[in-house]
């Protein structure tokens, strides 16, 4: 009887977006922990040597982010545990993040989460090519032909790959410096309309290194539209627990809504674009490890208070008002204005579809 593995046919669309999903579980395992502690560590070292050691720990786990996009995009696909971790080398090799200086191997931050994720989708490629044809040679043919194959891949694309995204990087960065607050409404919008979409914002930002005020912007457009498609679960009359999920980041649980009406478009863009030009006014920044989170678990508003320079308390009062008193006061008058006056919203726009 034949043991083949049976897979399941999948379009071009399918595939990409099980390596996005999968690259965004791997990223987030490895930012959580410095996005979150990072800063704060950094900031108390003054006051205890020990966290140094704690700020360098998370440092560490956060360069593991190629192997872990690897294995994430592995899961994604239902591999087995050796395929699973040759896709992980096979990322590890195409993200450039070791370098040999002078005899000596040396990590060199995250490397290029881009091209990490390429090679990934290859190597899951490779893995479903010989699957069944190397049943018996299972330990030798992945880590050779995923792992290394497909790293070697990733190796050769990873100059090209790292300056198209360094290019979108700098543009990014240049038009940021030069036009602040226009630069921030733009990157608001985008990021509050893409967490909308199957696309990962927190892959984006790290992809493109999206830091300083961009991230702040980004951070506070994700806060807006987290808020707004909230107050549409509430007035909807949604389950207590579905509102509190979308709160909590869940708001992709909103993306069939969106789709049903892209006029939620319309103010979504309005009330993230304005929380986005506060970034530059009130100077909320952030890493490309925290611009795609918003205030879910409470990483944008942490990092962001690392950057303040105003007495603890002015900090604090400042970011009570970006992360919550303002914006859902901007996201209430929206909602009223976009329901009643443009008429492009109704309440059951946002009934649970889960």
């Amino acid at each position: 009887m034949s043991t083949d593995v049976k897979r399941e046919k999948l379009s071009l669309s399918q595939f990409i977006m099980k390596v996005v999903n999968g690259s965004t579980s791997g990223i987030i395992v490895a930012v959580i922990p410095n996005a979150i502690f990072g800063q704060i560590f950094l900031n108390l070292i003054p006051t205890w040597e020990g966290f140094r050691v704690l700020y360098e720990l998370v440092q560490i786990i956060q360069l593991l982010m190629p192997v872990l996009v690897g294995i994430g995009v592995a899961r994604q696909f239902n591999l087995d545990l050796i395929p699973s971790l040759s896709v992980g080398a096979a990322a590890f090799l195409g993200s450039g993040n070791v370098i040999n200086n002078a005899g000596m191997w040396q990590l060199v931050g995250i490397g290029d989460t881009v091209n990490a994720m390429l090679v990934s989708g290859i190597a899951v490629w490779f893995v479903f090519l010989i699957e069944n044809k190397v049943k018996a040679f299972v330990t030798i043919a992945y880590p050779t032909i995923v792992g290394a194959g497909a790293g070697i891949i990733g190796y050769l694309t990873l100059p090209y790959v790292s300056s198209l995204t360094r290019l979108i990087g700098n543009i990014v960065g240049t038009a940021t410096e030069l036009q602040p607050i226009v630069m921030s409404v733009i990157i608001a919008v985008i990021f509050a309309i893409l967490i909308l979409t199957p696309i990962s914002v927190v892959a984006i930002a790290i992809a493109i290194s999206l830091d300083g005020i961009g991230s702040g912007a980004a951070n506070l457009g994700l806060v807006a539209v987290v808020l707004f498609m909230a107050m549409g679960s509430h007035k909807a009359k949604n389950e207590a627990g579905i509102t509190i999920s979308i709160i909590l980041g869940g708001v992709k649980a909103m993306m069939p809504n969106f789709f049903k009406n892209l006029k939620i478009m319309i103010p979504v863009a309005i009330c993230s674009g304005i929380m986005g030009a506060l970034a530059p006014i009130l100077n909320i920044q952030g890493t490309p490890a925290s611009a795609g989170f918003g205030f879910a678990g409470l990483v944008g508003p942490l990092v962001a208070y690392g950057y303040l320079e105003h007495s603890a308390i002015l900090n604090i009062i400042i970011l009570v008002l970006v992360y919550a008193v303002i914006p859902f006061i901007v996201c209430g008058l929206t909602y009223k204005f976009s329901r009643d006056g443009l008429k492009v919203i109704k309440d059951t726009d946002f009934e649970a579809t889960i």
